[in-house]
């Protein structure tokens, strides 16, 4: 007599459980996977928005925003994305949806503008103007050509308040001191704070801003000493608050950073965005990061 059986076998329950838990795991993998990929698109379109708002700027004005007093790059923009100026809060424009730490209502800001390579040799040499620069930057001071230098990058939030050892485990989101003497204005000491900056950081200083309560009025930008993802870092020490007047940002390590996997979105002054790997060719990086620097071989 045939016997029909109408349950399963532990054996098969057990497969039938692994096979739907392999494919949760897939589902989940798959939803995290297109969620990156729309924020990582999200903050492309914010930094094409932002070129072209710098390019309307420059039509307006006739030169590039500058950060002397009491112009604020970020705020000076907010007209050409169709914003009032007078506002306190970060449009969405200016937050990328991946940074969880970059608040509106805080006025946060996901994106610096280019200052180029190694400012106390050369000056500020990307878009931006220096800290006590009182020059004007315009499109015909940009030689490389419009398409070969970087204009904005990302920029993860500094968090305010983490212990050093909390800064270890989240080195992008402070800023590290490591120590004077790198402040000469010859490339061996360019090369010698950023081996220091690579391997000899010690105190880590988080700020979101250079001594301004309003972060939309931030002062400064991010630079191409370092590749994308690598921890900021400024030399000197703790003696004055936040930081002596002589190793202000405009001799500080600002690399762009970001939670997208394996680079950060920059945006050239010709209004293209590119995804750039952390794995960047020095060469590449370096001249995408200034202005006039001449190194067309090299892309």
């Amino acid at each position: 007599m045939n016997r029909v059986r109408n349950a399963l076998t532990l054996i098969e329950l057990m497969v039938a459980i692994s096979i739907t838990g392999i494919m949760m795991s897939l589902l989940v993998v798959g939803i995290n996977s297109a969620r990156g990929a729309s924020q990582k698109l999200a903050c492309s379109n914010n930094l094409a928005q932002l070129s072209l708002a710098v390019q309307l700027y420059h039509g307006s004005h006739g030169h590039y925003p500058t950060r002397t007093p009491p112009s604020y790059p970020f705020q000076d923009l907010l007209p050409y994305l169709e914003e009032a100026i007078d506002r306190e809060t970060s449009p969405d424009t200016y937050l990328c949806p991946s940074d969880d730490y970059a608040l509106s209502a805080q006025g946060h800001v996901s994106y610096l503008f280019n200052e180029g390579f190694a400012g106390q040799v050369f000056g500020s040499n990307g878009m931006m103007p220096g800290v006590y620069e009182k020059r004007l930057i315009r499109n015909r001071d940009i030689t490389d050509g419009l398409a070969a230098t970087a204009g904005l990058s990302e920029k993860l939030q500094s968090l305010v308040s983490l212990t050093n050892a909390e800064a270890r485990r989240r080195p992008l989101r402070s800023n590290w001191f490591v120590g004077p003497g790198y402040s000469a204005q010859t490339m061996t000491a360019v090369d010698n704070y950023l081996h220091a900056c690579l391997r000899s950081r010690s105190l880590a200083v988080p700020l979101t801003t250079w001594g301004d309560t309003v972060a939309l009025k931030q002062s400064f930008g991010y630079n191409h000493m370092l590749g994308p993802n690598q921890a900021p870092c400024h030399h000197g020490g703790p003696t004055a608050a936040p930081f002596p007047p002589s190793q202000g940002p405009h001799t500080s390590i600002i690399p762009p950073s970001s939670l997208h996997s394996g680079g950060v979105n920059l945006a050239m002054l010709d209004g293209s965005v590119r995804f750039v790997t952390d794995a960047v060719s020095w060469e590449i990086w370096h001249a995408w990061g200034t202005r006039s620097g001449g190194e067309h071989g090299a892309l």
